[in-house]
């Protein structure tokens, strides 16, 4: 039996620490990175799909 990863959406507004925790998850086999957003109106526009966050096979929503 195989688990699905934990899809996760990074939610931070340094460039830096999201390089750095991107590259962190992609080495952890139970986590896939969902996608990364930079301030909380991107973070709230994804959650609800609303432009530019609406397709949801582009901008899948997160497990966590």
């Amino acid at each position: 039996m195989t688990n699905k990863p934990v899809r996760v959406l990074l939610a931070d507004d340094s460039e830096d620490d999201c390089v750095i925790i991107s590259l962190e998850l992609g080495m952890q086999p139970n986590f896939e990175l969902a996608g990364t957003t930079h301030d909380g109106v991107e973070t709230i526009a994804w959650l609800n799909a609303t432009p530019p966050y609406s397709n949801p096979k582009e901008f899948p929503f997160p497990d966590l």
